[in-house]
């Protein structure tokens, strides 16, 4: 078996049995946005990828707990007409992301949690979370690093 925390490098027994067995899975959530003149539209993304793999890594090492591929597009509405961005409209990313947990639910997980990087997707997130816990016998939690973050950032 994997020592891996990414979900992308398992098996489908491997994942199968991790769900099983009670894992969580943390699914990273991201956008392809401007960031202006100097950052790359894949901003967010990096961002996403880094934090979210390595606070998955550290919690795996005292929980089970695993991670979905970043989801490199998000709602991104507002940026459309800066150049650049890739968005969903916020009704199709409700049901992108709801699809997701319910795959999720379906193939055994348990405790699911969101984790974001782009401001647009935040409040989706929460509703995904809030709804797959009323509808199914689950834990859900939703959060933006920026949230989860705060004071080490305000310290900078």
């Amino acid at each position: 078996m994997s020592n891996r925390v990414e979900m992308r490098y398992m098996t489908r027994e491997e994942v199968f049995e991790k769900a099983k067995a009670g894992s969580a899975i943390v699914v990273p959530l991201a956008a392809t946005e401007q960031h202006g003149p100097h950052l790359p539209v894949f901003t967010d993304s990096l961002i996403s990828e880094y934090v979210v793999t390595g606070a998955v890594r550290q919690a795996a090492e005292h929980a089970s707990v695993y991670m979905m591929p970043v989801q490199t597009i998000g709602c991104s509405q507002h940026h459309l007409s800066f150049g650049g961005t890739v968005s969903f409209r916020s009704s199709t990313y409700l049901d992108m992301l709801r699809d997701i947990g319910e795959s999720l639910v379906i193939a055994g997980f348990k405790k699911i949690i969101f984790v974001n990087s782009h401001g647009g997707n935040d409040p989706l997130m929460t509703q995904t979370a809030n709804d797959l816990a009323v509808t199914h016998p689950i834990w859900t939690a939703s959060a933006s690093y920026w949230n989860i973050a705060r004071d080490k950032l305000n310290a900078l």
